[in-house]
């Protein structure tokens, strides 16, 4: 048990529960522990490095000051993990460099008729096609009856 509080650290485990092995090994070392200060640098220096980072800067006083820093900011990466969860589906499959799809351009089946006094010259060759108010297809000279 000491030998595995010596080593102890964080890895895969949350905060949670690297803090209950923690205190659960704690009590079988007391000699690398006498201090609450001791304590507090043992259980930073097994945490994970961003949350190790951040204790570092803060410097919390006590085991359960650092406890709870150390929770807060779990807490916070894995909301922040999450909120990049649909971010992340969207992307698969397609790598890094995957592009959108080009939106069709729906204006032109949509743009009301010019009106019938329409100074609009046109070649011989294309005939006046609008599209429908109701389908969106080309009616000669009428809209569909639905």
């Amino acid at each position: 048990m000491y030998e595995e509080f010596l080593h102890l650290q964080q890895g895969s485990s949350s905060v949670v529960e690297y803090h209950k092995r923690f205190l659960e090994l704690a009590c079988f070392a007391r000699m690398l522990v006498p201090t609450e200060l001791a304590k507090v640098e043992k259980f930073v220096a097994g945490l994970n490095y961003e949350a190790r980072k951040a204790l570092t800067v803060s410097k919390p006083r006590t085991l359960k000051e650092a406890y709870l820093s150390a929770t807060d900011l779990y807490r916070v990466q894995q909301l922040q993990r999450g909120s990049f969860e649909p971010a992340k589906k969207r992307n698969e499959g397609g790598g890094p460099h995957r592009f959108k799809k080009p939106r069709q351009d729906f204006r032109a089946k949509n743009a009301p008729s010019p009106p019938q006094g329409s100074t609009r010259v046109e070649s011989r060759d294309q005939a006046k096609t609008f599209a429908c108010r109701r389908c969106g297809k080309d009616h000669v000279g009428k809209d569909c009856q639905g």
